[in-house]
C-alpha cells in the first residue's frame, strides 16, 4: 500500500496508464527591436488560435451535466484575452527583448509565482491555471503538439506527474476511471475538475513504482493506492467501490431537498466562489446561494486596481447568474500574503497582523468607495449582500458603513440604480470582534465566521508552520467557546449567523455547529451533498445533546473522540 493525498473520493480498479508530457521550455532567445512588431504579432496569432483550442473543447462540453469544466474553459478563454496579460507580455517582448513564446512564458510565469506564493490556498491554487494558459499559447508559438487524453483505447487509471486543468478536462470520460498525480493540491483546478467528474483522484503520489498495464486500486477519500493487489484485497475494494457508488446515488437524491433536521430545524448550506461564473454552481450542488464571494482575484489578476465599470459588471454577472438567490460579497481582503505590485504596501515583520484587508480599505478609500459603489450598481440586478472582512474595532465597521452611505448619496445624485436596503455584514475572524460580538451584532446585518484565521489568531499557531501545525484545530475548547459567544450574541440581537471557513464542511464539526445553532454553511460546492446528508440525518435535539456535553470536555483530543464515537453511532 501506498499512501497520497486523496482530494476526490471514490474508488476505483482498473489498468494503470503512465502518463507522460513534453515540458514547454523557453527558447532563451534574445531579438532585435526590428523583431518587436513581428513578435507581438505572433502572440496575437497564437493567442487567437488558443482561445479557438478552448473554444472547441466548450462546445463539446454538456453545461447541464459538467458545469464545472464549462464555466473553468470560460476563465481560461477569458484570461487568454486578458489585455493585462498580452499587456505583460508586450512589455516582455518591448523591453527585455524577449521572443514570443519566452514572453508568453514569463508573463505567466510571473503572475502564476505571485499566487504560488499566498498562504491563502484557494489563491495559491490559481497558480495551475494561469501555467496551463501560458504554456498553451507557448506551445502554440513553438509548434510543441499537446498530448490529447480525449481518446483512449480501453479503461485506464492514469499515472502522471501533472495534470493540468485544460489536460483534465480533456480526458475520455468513458475510459479514465481515475489518476494519480506526483504534483498537486485539494484546492487546485485540477482537483476541483476530478470532484465535478465524479472520478477518484490523489495527489502527492509517488507514481515511479507503477508501469503501463500495472493492475492497480485507487481510493481517492483516504489517498490509499495499491499495485498489482492480491486477489483479496480486490475482492475487498471492489466491496468498498459497490457501497461507495451507491451512497453517493443516494446523495445526489438530496440535491433539491432541503437542508432540514428531521425534527424540523432547517439550516441554509450556500457555496464559496471567487468569480462570477461560479455562481453557475449554486443550481447544480443544491445549495440556497453564494455565502462567500472573494473578490481579491479582480485585483490580483491585474496590474492596476480596477475600475468601477470592470467590477461592476463582474458582480453584476454573479448576481445575474445566481438567479435571485443571495451573493455576499467580502470586500477586498488584501494584505497579508496577498500583497499586489501596484499598491504601495509596507514590508510587514509579520504582515498577517498588520496592514491587510479593512485596515488597509479605511486607509485608502478612493480604491474602496470604488468596490462599494460597483456592488450597489450591481445589486439592482440580484441579491447581493455586503461583508466586511478583518473587522476588530466598532470604530472600523461604522468607518466602513459610513463610507458605503457616501457611495449611496453619490449613486442616488446620479440617478444610478441600486438596492437602498443592502444587507450589510461582517466577518468575524478575530478574537476581539468574537468576544464583543454582543457589540457588533447592533451595527450588522449578519455574521460569517471565518473559522481559518479565528483559530489562527485565538491560539497563536501559524498554520504553515509544520512543527506545530497539530496545535491547529477548530475543536480547540477556546475556540469552541468563541463560536458559541458569536452564535448565541447574534442570535440576541436577531441576525442570522453564517461560516465560511473550512470547519462547514467538516461533517462531523457540522454536526457540532447544528446544535450550536449555526444557520448557514457556507462550504465549496463539491461539499454541499455531504454536509447536506448529515444536516439531514441528525436530529436538532441530538446535535444540542452533543454540543452541550462536548462544551463540558477540556481537550481538543477529547472532544474529537467523543464526537467520532457518538456520531458513527448515531
Amino acid at each position: 500500500m501506498e499512501k497520497g493525498i486523496g482530494v476526490s473520493k471514490g474508488i476505483e480498479l482498473g489498468r494503470a496508464l503512465v502518463y507522460q508530457t513534453k515540458p514547454i521550455k523557453p527558447e532563451e532567445r534574445i531579438i532585435t527591436t526590428n523583431d518587436v512588431k513581428k513578435e507581438k504579432k505572433r502572440v496575437d496569432e497564437a493567442i487567437t488560435a488558443a482561445v479557438a483550442e478552448l473554444e472547441q473543447m466548450l462546445d463539446k462540453i454538456d453545461r447541464a451535466v459538467n458545469p464545472t469544466s464549462a464555466d473553468l474553459l470560460e476563465i481560461h478563454i477569458e484570461l487568454s484575452r486578458d489585455p493585462l496579460f498580452l499587456e505583460k507580455i508586450y512589455h516582455y517582448i518591448e523591453f527585455s527583448l524577449n521572443s514570443a513564446p519566452d514572453a508568453v512564458l514569463r508573463a505567466s510565469g510571473e503572475m502564476a509565482a505571485s499566487f504560488e506564493a499566498l498562504e491563502d490556498k484557494y489563491y495559491a491554487a490559481r497558480s495551475g491555471d494561469i501555467r496551463d494558459i501560458g504554456n498553451r499559447i507557448a506551445g502554440i508559438l513553438l509548434g510543441v503538439r499537446r498530448v490529447n487524453l480525449s481518446s483512449l483505447p480501453g479503461d485506464v487509471i492514469i499515472f502522471a506527474n501533472d495534470l493540468t486543468p485544460s489536460e483534465t478536462i480533456a480526458m475520455d470520460r468513458k475510459h479514465v476511471l481515475g489518476f494519480l498525480t506526483r504534483i498537486g493540491s485539494p484546492t487546485s483546478h485540477t482537483a476541483i475538475l476530478a470532484k465535478s467528474m465524479e472520478i477518484p483522484a490523489i495527489v502527492g503520489a509517488v507514481c515511479g513504482s507503477v508501469s503501463d498495464g500495472d493492475f492497480v486500486i485507487i481510493d481517492g477519500s483516504s489517498g490509499e493506492y495499491f499495485v498489482n493487489p492480491d486477489e483479496e484485497l480486490i475482492q475487498k475494494y471492489t466491496r468498498k467501490r459497490l457501497a461507495f457508488r451507491e451512497n453517493l446515488a443516494r446523495l445526489k437524491k438530496l440535491r433539491n431537498l432541503p437542508a432540514v433536521t428531521p425534527d424540523g430545524r432547517k439550516v441554509e448550506i450556500v457555496i464559496n466562489i471567487a468569480q462570477p461564473l461560479e455562481a453557475n454552481k449554486i443550481e447544480p450542488a443544491g445549495a440556497q446561494g453564494v455565502g462567500l464571494f472573494r473578490t481579491e482575484f479582480l485585483y490580483m489578476n491585474s496590474t492596476s486596481a480596477p475600475d468601477e465599470e470592470s467590477q461592476f459588471e463582474a458582480y453584476r454577472e454573479a448576481a445575474m447568474r445566481a438567479n435571485g438567490k443571495p451573493v455576499i460579497i467580502r470586500t477586498l481582503d488584501i494584505g497579508g500574503d496577498k500583497r499586489l505590485s501596484y499598491l504601495a504596501m509596507p514590508k510587514e515583520e509579520n504582515p498577517f497582523l498588520g496592514y491587510r484587508a479593512i485596515r488597509f480599505c479605511l486607509d485608502n478609500p478612493e480604491i474602496f468607495k470604488t468596490q462599494l459603489r460597483a456592488i450597489l450598481r450591481a445589486s439592482a440586478y440580484g441579491d447581493l449582500r455586503i461583508m466586511f472582512p478583518m473587522i476588530c474595532a466598532m470604530s472600523e465597521l461604522r468607518r466602513a458603513k459610513q463610507l458605503l452611505q457616501e457611495c449611496k448619496t453619490e449613486l442616488t445624485t446620479e440617478g444610478q440604480d441600486y438596492n437602498n436596503h443592502i444587507k450589510t455584514g461582517m466577518m468575524v475572524e478575530i478574537p476581539s470582534a468574537a468576544a464583543a460580538a454582543d457589540v457588533f451584532a447592533g451595527e450588522a446585518d449578519f455574521f460569517s465566521i471565518g473559522t481559518n484565521d479565528l483559530c489562527q489568531y485565538t491560539l497563536a499557531v501559524d498554520r504553515m508552520n509544520q512543527k506545530i501545525a497539530n496545535l491547529y484545530t477548530p475543536f480547540n475548547p477556546g475556540v469552541l467557546r468563541l463560536l458559541r459567544n458569536i452564535v448565541t450574541e447574534g442570535h440576541r440581537a436577531g441576525i442570522p449567523v453564517g461560516m465560511c471557513g473550512e470547519m462547514a464542511s467538516d461533517p462531523m464539526a457540522a454536526v457540532l455547529l447544528l446544535g450550536m445553532g449555526l444557520d448557514e454553511f457556507s462550504v465549496s460546492a463539491s461539499n454541499v451533498p455531504y454536509v447536506k446528508d448529515v444536516i439531514r440525518k441528525t436530529a436538532f435535539s441530538r446535535a444540542k445533546e452533543l454540543y452541550e456535553h462536548v462544551m463540558t470536555l477540556s481537550s481538543s483530543i477529547e472532544i474529537k473522540k467523543y464526537l467520532e464515537e457518538n456520531i458513527n453511532a448515531n
